[in-house]
């Protein structure tokens, strides 16, 4: 028996603000640095009903029904068209109506990339590494829920274009080493397409820093 959902997921609302950047005209080596937080919203499909429905376990479902709080940080050091990112990103959730509480989330990815100029875009393709680690769900009453959560390594690679306004990309991973749901679930290859646009920028002149916000 095979079984599938499809929909929108949660949507994102994430602002980053520059903490450090050493780029300039004259410099072929450069460090950045951005610290940021949002709001993950429930837009993405959630059933209440999809175990007695659908046979499929809760954290199936598509969206979370519930807020998801982000924190992120990205850390950049170049040198000419080449660089090294690191890359953290912390989900915390919270419960559902019901009282359901899905797992909170922690990924880290460590990413090397050329860039590639064309005119006014940007290609950048990139090779790394991607570790996720999920909490287990907890029930209304407190109970972990059996089956749930789980952490895993991945292989990543992916090629983004970029404007002054735009960044798209695709990438793809395939997992090194993982173990989810207590050995129940395996992580296949994953594909993703993303798309942000830069749509609001802060100078504060005291500082002259930039905050970024983002949505996707």
């Amino acid at each position: 028996m095979k079984s599938s959902m499809s929909g929108f997921s949660d949507t994102r609302l994430v602002a980053n603000y520059t903490v450090l950047n050493t780029k300039s005209k004259n410099m072929k080596t450069a460090f950045y640095l951005e610290a940021g937080g949002g709001v993950s919203f429930p837009t993405g499909k959630y059933a209440t009903d999809i175990v007695s429905e659908e046979n499929l376990p809760v954290n199936f479902n598509i969206g979370n029904g519930s807020l998801g709080y982000l924190l992120q940080m990205n850390a950049v050091f170049s040198h000419n068209k080449y660089g090294l990112l690191i890359n953290t990103n912390h989900q915390l959730n919270s419960h559902t109506k019901e009282g359901y509480h899905f797992g909170n989330q922690f990924i880290s990815q460590l990413t090397t990339f050329r860039e590639f100029p064309i005119g006014k875009f940007g290609i950048i393709p990139n090779l790394g590494l991607l570790y996720e680690r999920i909490s287990s769900n907890v029930y209304k009453n407190g109970n972990k829920v059996p089956e749930t959560g789980g952490e895993g390594l991945f292989f990543s690679s992916a090629i983004n274009f970029k404007t002054e306004k735009w960044l798209a990309g695709v990438s793809y991973s395939l997992p090194i080493d993982q173990h989810y749901s207590s050995g129940v679930i395996d992580a296949g290859r994953k594909l993703a397409v993303h798309l942000s646009y830069l749509f609001f920028n802060i100078k504060l002149f005291f500082k002259n820093e930039t905050i970024k916000f983002f949505q996707t």
